[in-house]
């Protein structure tokens, strides 16, 4: 799962679903201990909104956050830890319960423009481009896949996109998986890969 910007906390499940996997980067932990949490991070996320539940939040991460820092290894009392920080972040994300407005056939259509925008991990297809071959209005086609996915087109494509980075590092150098996901620049691949994992990618290759 990614946190994708202006989006909503969304989970597709299916009947054989069994396990959800949570990563908590310590830049993120770090976001939220620092004084301009409140201002800053938090504003532009618009996930966490200001309430007096704030400091419970600010005081499990600062702990946390710590742990890692020092390198401390009891996993259980870790994973407790990460557990109170996700318990108290959720209790600020506002619930919703959006009304599925997609037909059948405006389904199926947004099927088709989701094959089509992960059939390739170069470059992403146009809006006006999946648009015109699901036969969906570019308006329609954007809110369907936020309905559906969570999310908006380009930010979908850019999750499977470095997901796709992870494999390819296992076997290529990080300018060589730059390169075969259509980067011209090294370093804004490496930005987004960090971004996504919250590790940059030659960290992560030699780790793995």
């Amino acid at each position: 799962m990614a946190n994708l910007q202006d989006s909503k906390f969304k989970i597709n499940t299916s009947h054989d679903f069994s396990c959800l996997e949570l990563h908590i980067t310590l830049e993120f932990l770090e976001d939220i201990k620092t004084p301009s949490w409140e201002t800053e991070i938090f504003t532009k996320r618009k996930i966490l909104r200001k309430s007096k539940l704030c400091l419970p939040l600010r005081k499990a991460a600062t702990s946390l956050c710590l742990s890692m820092q020092k390198g401390f290894h009891n996993a259980p009392l870790r994973c407790a830890m990460a557990l109170a920080v996700i318990g108290h972040s959720f209790e600020h994300i506002q619930e919703s319960h959006p009304q599925n407005t997609l037909s059948t056939i405006e389904k199926a259509r947004l099927d088709k423009a989701y094959k089509l925008l992960l059939s390739r991990k170069d470059i992403a297809p146009r809006i006006i481009d999946l648009a015109k071959y699901s036969g969906l209005s570019a308006t329609r086609l954007k809110t369907g896949f936020r309905e559906i996915y969570g999310c908006g087109p380009y930010s979908l494509f850019q999750a499977h996109r470095m997901e796709h980075a992870k494999i390819l590092l296992k076997k290529y150098s990080v300018t060589e998986t730059a390169i075969q996901l259509g980067y011209s620049n090294i370093s804004h691949f490496s930005a987004a890969f960090q971004r996504q994992f919250g590790k940059l990618p030659n960290t992560y290759r030699k780790k793995n």
